[in-house]
């Protein structure tokens, strides 16, 4: 039997170096969980917290931004949705047209929907957008007019489960008054008749971190009036105070908060949360393949040569002959040397200017969000944001450049330079409301 290996406190000192140890080191000691009291590594709780983590990837994950103007902001937006894995992100302020806008269609990932609302008074201004999965079953819900801020609500379907989600945006050009109140109330008392969950979330533009404010007063009463609660507490703008808010009835929760820091891709702060229903499994895709790179060529080669297709074809064969022959002689040699096997694959869906260079800058900007989390210090998070910043800065001048190319390489053949256009500007894609319901989703809903 081996001896045990046994250390001093000298010979650990020794080991003692400037450097953190390298990445995979680090991943084996965090998977041991080496940081626990040896009776806690071997207990029961240890499978509870895996089984805890692997629950939470399945949960749904949304998002609210105001994102002050959509038009000039799509591929960080985009970018958005991809990094923080969000199933749901809601936008205020997206300054668009109507449903037609590009931007729209281009901030949206390829497996993605959205639905939206434009200003009625003043399109181009306000405007609220609603980017979500197509997983998901989707329906816009008529709310009461409003005159004081815009409202969207929309209800989805994951599974046996539905949902409310009600988008508000109320320009802080004005303060709240007695209408806003009135209305607000008004439009809450609806979506009490559905008898779902209801979470609402935007910029309502309300100091709700000052006690003494009257109109924060005034908006937590009515919300507790209603049993609503408000979970986010920390600025969600640059110029300091709480105006976007996160609001569900007091026995819905929600997991997993977090509020980024305002400036780095609006002048709002971005707000991710998990809540309490799963995500729908993503279809995997089934397709057959043949392992052909461990072919060896030379006996592929040979065999070629020894079969039929080798010789000359006798010349009373028909066309439709030789092309049985063709087609049986090569399917057996394939048979023979790579088997046809069936795979699943799981669907990632990559932008095609997405390089090397980008996922290098996505990964130092995950580590620099890491570190402000860890640290929250003013030196760490303005890292953080310079960060974020200059990968929005290049993956918008890589989209650019791969479709300034691609345009210029199809213009000598119109079909192909149709196509192009087609995928940068993303007009197969559809909202929502494009979508004619069925009778399944009738029943579902």
């Amino acid at each position: 039997m081996a001896a045990m290996l046994t250390y001093t406190a000298e010979t650990l000192l020794l080991l003692r170096h400037s450097r953190p140890p390298g990445r995979p080191v680090r991943k084996a000691i965090f998977s041991t969980h080496l940081w626990q009291p040896r009776e806690a590594r071997q207990s029961a709780d240890r499978r509870r917290v895996n089984r805890k983590s692997a629950d939470d990837k399945r949960r749904l994950r949304v998002g609210w931004l105001n994102v002050r103007s959509l038009g000039n902001k799509s591929t960080a937006v985009h970018e958005t949705i991809v990094a923080n894995d969000l199933d749901v992100l809601a936008l205020t302020e997206t300054w668009h047209q109507d449903s037609s806008d590009v931007c729209l269609r281009q901030a949206a990932p390829s497996d993605f929907r959205f639905v939206d609302a434009v200003r009625s008074s003043q399109p181009g201004y306000g405007g609220i957008a609603v980017l979500h999965s197509a997983l998901l079953r989707c329906r816009k819900v008529d709310l009461p007019p409003t005159t004081t801020f815009e409202a969207l609500c929309t209800r989805f379907m994951a599974g046996n489960c539905s949902w409310l989600l009600l988008t508000i945006y109320r320009p802080g050009s004005s303060h709240p008054t007695s209408t806003f109140f009135d209305e607000l109330s008004a439009v809450l008392e609806t979506l009490v008749d559905h008898a779902c969950p209801v979470v609402i979330g935007g910029d309502i533009n309300v100091h709700v971190e000052n006690p003494a404010d009257v109109n924060a007063v005034s908006l937590l009463e009515l919300l507790s009036t209603m049993d609503l609660q408000q979970h986010v507490t920390a600025p969600t703008h640059h110029a300091g105070g709480t105006l976007d808010l996160v609001v569900t009835f007091s026995d819905y929760g929600v997991d997993q908060l977090i509020v980024y820091p305002p400036g780095a891709l609006s002048d709002h702060s971005l707000i991710t949360c998990c809540l309490p229903h799963h995500r729908p499994a993503t279809p995997k895709l089934t397709r057959k393949v043949r392992s052909w790179q461990v072919v060896d060529r030379e006996a592929l080669s040979q065999a070629i040569i020894d079969s039929p297709l080798g010789r000359v074809p006798p010349p009373d064969a028909s066309v439709d002959d030789l092309f049985d022959i063709y087609t049986s002689t090569l399917t057996s040699i394939a048979n023979q040397f790579a088997p046809e096997r069936t795979v699943k694959t799981q669907p990632r869906p990559l932008c095609p200017w997405f390089d090397a260079e980008c996922r290098a800058i996505r990964r130092t900007c995950r580590r620099l969000e890491r570190r402000y989390r860890r640290t929250r210090s003013e030196e760490d998070t303005t890292a953080y944001v310079a960060a974020y910043r200059h990968k929005h800065e290049i993956f918008d001048q890589k989209k650019k450049q791969y479709w300034s190319q691609r345009v210029n390489t199809d213009g000598d053949s119109p079909s192909k330079l149709w196509r192009s256009l087609t995928a940068m500007l993303q007009r197969d894609k559809r909202s929502a409301d494009d979508i004619s319901p069925t009778c399944n989703d009738a029943d579902d809903f």
